[in-house]
Parts: C-alpha cells; structure tokens; sequence
C-alpha cells in the first residue's frame, strides 16, 4: 500500500491503470494493484493513489521499485529505479514564548494549515432489498455537500410501473428515509457493490448498478493476474455494522472524500525530533519586522529543554540557502545591458 520492491531480478509482463504483472527469476508470476486503494485506522478511511514505476516489458532488478504511493512518495529524480519519501515540508518557525507555545505546543498559520491536509474517506453503506429501485446514484468523481441525496430509492410497491417522473423524484429527495445523505463535503472516490442473492432476481436498476460493479470488480483483479469475483462472492461474508447481508439484499458502498487541514489537537514535528500538539491556527497572517512570512510559532523555551542544536542549524542554513538561491534566480533572469 506505501511501495513494492521488487523480490527477485525479472520482467514486467502487463501494465494497467487497475495494475502490473511481473515474471520473476523463478518463472512465478505476481500481481500488484494500482489506482485507488484505502487504508483503515480505526474509524477512519483514507484514500491513496498507487501508481507504476515500470513500463510493459522493462527489465528490473531485486530491490528495485514497482509501484508506488504517490501521497508519501515522488520519484527520484536521480535514479528511475527507486522513490523518495515525501517526509516534510520547509516552513519558516519563530521561536517565541506566547501562550500558544506553552508547554511544547504551537501555532501554525491558515497558509500552513491548507497545504498540510489529509484525505479522509467516508463509507457511506446503502442497503437495498432486492425488490426495490434506485435512481440518480452519484458517479464517481461527483462533488457533493454533506446534506447532497447519494441517491433515490424507490419502494417495491412502485418499483416497476414507471409512476415517477423526473418532478416525482425530487420530491422524493425531501424524504431522507428514502434519500441517503452524503453527510460530508467531498468527492465520491470509489463505488462498491455487493449482494447476496442471484442478479436474476433483482428489480432492473439494482442489476444495472451491480453489474457494472461486477465489471470494474473483474476488470481490477484480472490486471493483477488474480481470478473474478462478483459482488455476490465477497457479499456472503459482508458485514454492516457487524450484521451479516442478508438474503435478496444489496449495499452499495460509497467512499466520499474530503480534504482536513491540519488544526487544534493534531500533532506535528518540527526540526525532525520537536514533538507538538497544534493549540492555535491564527487567522491572520505573521510576518518578521524584515518582511519574511512566518508559518510557525514554537517555544524557544521547548528547544533549550530538549538540548538540541539542529532547529538553529537548520533554520540558519536554509535561510541562506534561500538566499543564496533567490541571488542565483536574479543573477541569472536580469538582462545584460550592451
């Protein structure tokens, strides 16, 4: 889920959106996913994107790299082989003594806290009876609100005489029994479907749903080599909220994604081996008397206690770097004269 390395020398036989199949030094053949994939912790889902670092017919050695995280790591620009963790991100710190620095803790700006974000996931589970109908289902790649209809369900009773039009379903969405929500803002990432029971016995707008669920589903184990399944074979042993589908019923599985910026309570690192605790996101921008744009307050009081030298080291060295590089881009971008 974070990178593959290679096992043995070997080859790479396919390479897909859904995944790559390589041939190793023994003659075995292994399959490794790509696209969107998600990683639990506790309650929470998050949403990564693997990519391939190989090409159909490329020749590898062990060790070397074959997919990849995008959100934790980049490719090295110096050796196509392998990836460089994405660990940190340069921001200007004061160290100052203020309340929001008490104890370890400290305050970041709204301009640090957008660019250090998380991607976290909502599965949202939509349970239908075989017997009922659905419309409107978001796609994927829709942006919704918290309070946007995923969908309309229509009861049985309804299901197949074709007494709703259009005007007829949205009066449907004011009934939230009938209306799932999205209940966050965010982006529908990923679809999943899973039912028990036989496609045959389905009102027709829940087959169509499953169906193309069983299509994506076949079409991302086969670009890894693996056999297909349907929505019915992983739907026996699906579980909501820790109650077993039941017979003729089908969920539908919708992840919706939203961007978290860092804020009150989140942890963070500073200098490589300054723990904190976030206390404050300052709503208004902090600048140096000299101009420069802070991102950061930290207690100087926190460095002294921890007797580490690498804040002052770091902070010196990268403020003439900086330096030093802006005098190199305006040496290089001012016209000569004559």
């Amino acid at each position: 889920m974070f990178a593959k390395a290679a096992e043995q020398d070997g080859e790479v036989i396919s390479v897909k959106p859904e995944g790559i199949i390589v041939r190793y030094a023994d003659g075995s053949e292994e399959g490794y996913p790509c696209g969107k994939v998600f990683g639990n912790s506790a309650s929470l889902s998050f949403p990564f994107n693997i990519v391939s670092n190989v090409s159909k017919g490329e020749v590898f050695k062990a060790g070397d790299i074959l997919t990849y995280n995008t959100e934790f790591f980049t490719k090295d620009t110096l050796a196509r082989n392998t990836v460089v963790w994405k660990n940190a991100v340069q921001v200007n710190v004061a160290l100052v003594e203020v309340p929001s620095t008490y104890e370890d803790a400290s305050a970041i700006t709204q301009r640090l806290a957008s660019k250090l974000t998380s991607k976290i996931s909502e599965p949202i589970n939509i349970t239908v009876r075989f017997n009922q109908a659905i419309h409107d289902l978001v796609k994927v790649g829709d942006k919704v609100k918290a309070d946007d209809h995923l969908c309309v369900i229509e009861d049985e009773v309804t299901a197949g005489s074709d007494l709703f039009d259009q005007d007829s379903l949205d009066n449907l969405r004011i009934l939230r029994s009938q209306t799932p929500r999205a209940k966050v803002d965010g982006v529908v990432d990923k679809i999943e479907v899973f039912y028990n029971g036989e496609l045959e016995e389905m009102s027709e707008s829940l087959a169509e749903v499953a169906m193309a669920a069983d299509k994506r589903l076949a079409k991302e184990l086969s670009s890894v080599g693996k056999k297909p399944m349907t929505g019915s074979t992983l739907g026996e042993s699906y579980r909501i909220e820790g109650n077993v589908l039941q017979l003729d019923e089908l969920v539908i599985r919708v992840h919706v994604t939203e961007d978290k910026g860092m804020g009150n309570g989140d942890k963070a690192v500073f200098a490589n081996q300054l723990k904190t605790i976030i206390s404050e996101v300052l709503p208004d921008p902090v600048q140096t008397e000299s101009g420069v744009e802070v991102d950061a307050l930290f207690g100087i009081k926190s460095v002294g206690n921890r007797i580490v030298n690498s804040p002052y080291d770091i902070g010196i060295d990268a403020r003439l770097m900086t330096k030093a590089t802006e005098r190199a881009i305006a040496a290089y971008t001012t016209p000569i004269k004559g």
